[in-house]
């Protein structure tokens, strides 16, 4: 079964006033326990991408993620210090069975890959390779940062994230993914909606969600996990998928 992931508090996010430091905690609850119902009343495998702003609201913005879902949950910043100390925040938190480092990338260095060692939690691996977008750039940045990841002793639990910058990017790792699933048994996961986004910004919502609609048609045969975005589009993602994921269950009968 595919993994869908989604992201709460980013970008424009109506539950969260970053300038401010206010989180609207209410609205927050009740989206996620929405969700949280759908997945499960839909038999979907869902995880949520928890990005942390500032450290001074973690505490907060985990205790109403953690307390309205029984779900995964990614903890991510673009500040690797950031997110060290809300991961730590989080095992504190008594959440460190649900969580993963997000993300271990070509940026990190020898100090942070130390440190979520000493976590001994889930880790979301990033192989964007910013000097080769190809396929075996890919390849080499994830043998690179999983020979890391081993000698550092990280945690097995580990997911192959294969960033996409661009829509020409997909198909790119898509070519990657079949090579790394005969190199590694960890799941593999693509981001889908950061290229549409910045491809279409211009046209209606209405219509990118359709293009993330179509692009999900097209990676779920090859990824394990796919991250869509916004976790306020999963309704519409989640009807795409399981309609989806009956076609594909009907054309193997006849395969």
């Amino acid at each position: 079964m595919t993994t869908l992931v989604g992201s709460i508090l980013y970008h424009n996010d109506p539950f969260i006033d970053i300038d401010r430091e206010v989180l609207h905690k209410e609205r927050l609850s009740e989206l996620l326990k929405k969700i949280y119902n759908l997945s499960e009343k839909m038999n979907i495998s869902l995880a949520v991408d928890v990005e942390i702003p500032v450290l001074r609201m973690a505490q907060e913005i985990l205790d109403v993620v953690s307390t309205s879902i029984k779900l995964p949950l990614w903890i991510s910043s673009f500040n690797p210090e950031l997110r060290l100390e809300a991961t730590r925040l989080a095992i504190d938190l008594d959440l460190k069975d649900r969580i993963y480092y997000s993300t271990l990338n070509y940026m990190s260095n020898d100090e942070e890959f130390e440190k979520v060692s000493n976590m001994d939690v889930g880790v979301v691996i990033q192989v964007f390779n910013p000097r080769n977008p190809l396929p075996e750039g890919y390849v080499e940045k994830a043998q690179e940062l999983l020979k890391k990841a081993d000698y550092f002793s990280i945690n097995e639990n580990r997911i192959i994230l294969l960033t996409t910058i661009d829509i020409g990017s997909i198909p790119l790792a898509i070519i990657a993914a079949s090579q790394l699933r005969n190199m590694y048994k960890f799941p593999l996961c693509i981001p889908i909606s950061g290229p549409i986004t910045k491809k279409f910004k211009e046209i209606s919502r209405n219509v990118r969600k359709s293009l993330l609609s179509a692009t999900l048609s097209y990676v779920m045969e090859d990824f394990d996990i796919i991250h869509f975005g916004s976790l306020k589009k999963f309704s519409t993602i989640a009807k795409v998928y399981k309609l989806l994921e009956l076609y594909q269950s009907r054309l193997k009968k006849y395969r």
